[in-house]
């Protein structure tokens, strides 16, 4: 089996994003992919892989004068070296995927599919890789499943690629209710760590019993950068690929 980790910061103040990163701390085992939307020097000094996270809902909505070149390349402008990408609310389209391709960007996870059992990365468009993801914390409470690990029932995949947000960790999000009354504290950590759900279990809890399931059963959790290489290789493209 093999397990990836993904997050995005989604405009997280740095006490969230800081509260993400000492959670991973003790666990040699777990690597991780940041997916940014600005400029956070606890992640950059944390030395995670970062990944863009533009969001291009504004321009959706014309509620925004930038077009979408413009939008991707301010984030890679605080991010240089980035050459991974995924669209805040998983926006896309081919213009996207081929600018991303010109300014050398080498895979995109900008797919979720929910609890596939089937998950597979592939060669995509333009060059790219394709890494979709099968679980993310916002869209599991949307269902009101339970945040438990033996509920997900990975024992049986090769590929299971988690998805997580600092605001949800730091909150322990379980349900649309609790995140629209934590959403009215604009974030403010402060007010949020006063309504830290304790009643069930959450985001939070969820994180914590996936690090220590790895620790216990001794499984590497991967980057999205470790996934893509791995990819590379196992498709004798290395040769092809500006790793």
């Amino acid at each position: 089996m093999k397990i990836g980790l993904s997050f995005d910061i989604d405009w997280a103040p740095e006490e969230m994003i800081e509260d993400t990163l000492n959670l991973l701390k003790g666990y040699p085992n777990v690597n991780a992919t940041f997916f940014a939307t600005h400029k956070s020097n606890a992640l950059e000094k944390a030395g995670y892989e970062i990944g863009i996270h533009p969001n291009f809902k504004p321009l959706l909505m014309c509620e925004s004068n930038k077009n979408f070149k413009e939008i991707i390349d301010e984030l890679l402008d605080i991010y240089p070296e980035s050459k991974r990408f995924r669209a805040h609310t998983l926006t896309t389209s081919t213009f996207i995927l081929e600018y991303i391709s010109q300014v050398g960007l080498k895979y995109e996870s900008n797919c979720l599919l929910p609890y596939s059992k089937r998950l597979r990365i592939f060669n995509y468009v333009y060059g790219l890789v394709k890494i979709p993801f099968n679980f993310e914390d916002d869209v599991h409470f949307g269902f009101n499943y339970p945040f438990e690990l033996k509920f997900l029932n990975m024992e049986h995949d090769d590929l299971f690629i988690f998805n997580f947000h600092p605001i949800h960790i730091y909150s322990n999000n379980a349900t649309p209710e609790h995140y629209s009354n934590v959403k009215k504290k604009n974030h403010n950590p402060t007010e949020v760590i006063k309504h830290r759900n304790f009643e069930c279990k959450g985001t939070r809890d969820l994180l914590i019993e996936l690090l220590e399931f790895s620790s216990l059963n001794q499984i590497k959790i991967q980057s999205l950068y470790d996934l893509y290489l791995s990819f590379v290789r196992d498709q004798s493209l290395k040769s092809n690929l500006s790793i």
